[in-house]
């Protein structure tokens, strides 16, 4: 049996988290460490520049599709207006078919390839608007990411200018006399 245009949509989302979810792995155990920043940060261009390039093919595609479905559909209101027409002909007076009368004999006619074609459009419709949508995501997670790199490299700062200033303090009695004491 063939997956319902909700389930190709979340098989699609599900194969895209499993492939770029592990980039937002960077807090492991409550606790964000430096090399996992640097290694997110040297990550994070190719997965952007893979995430742009996937959903821009997906709008070409999404595009190519339009233009199979317009000459489809052209080429099936043509023949329904001729039906229509036909239809038309022994009618008395000034009587003519509306454009509506045409669309409508052309999605009876042709239904099951209509709504094939619906059902498509929908679906990567819903995939265009997903890496849109990722393609915002990811941006927000580089900033985010490049703020946590500042804070931690001045934090990394902070702390080696903390252990000069320690180093450069006169030791108090007690201080020497301790080290005395463990050296013995």
């Amino acid at each position: 049996m063939e997956l319902s245009i909700i389930e190709k949509y979340l098989a699609f989302v599900e194969e895209l988290r499993k492939r770029y979810d592990h980039i937002g792995e960077v807090i492991i155990r409550d606790v964000v460490h430096p090399e996992e920043i640097n290694r997110a940060l040297g990550n994070y261009y190719t997965v952007s520049s893979g995430l742009l390039a996937e959903g821009r093919r997906k709008k070409i595609e999404s595009s190519d599709f339009e233009l199979e479905y317009l000459q489809w559909y052209d080429e099936k209101f043509e023949e329904a207006k001729k039906e229509v027409i036909s239809d038309y002909s022994g009618a008395k007076g000034s009587v003519k078919p509306s454009v509506k009368e045409f669309e409508t004999r052309l999605r009876i006619k042709n239904r099951k390839e209509y709504n094939e074609y619906q059902r498509k459009k929908i679906l990567l419709y819903a995939e265009v608007r997903h890496y849109d949508q990722l393609d915002f995501r990811i941006n927000a997670y580089g900033t985010i990411l490049e703020t946590i790199s500042k804070n931690m490299r001045s934090e990394l700062f902070a702390l080696s200018v903390q252990t000069r200033a320690n180093k450069d303090e006169e030791p108090t009695p007690e201080v020497v006399s301790r080290r005395r004491t463990a050296k013995q």
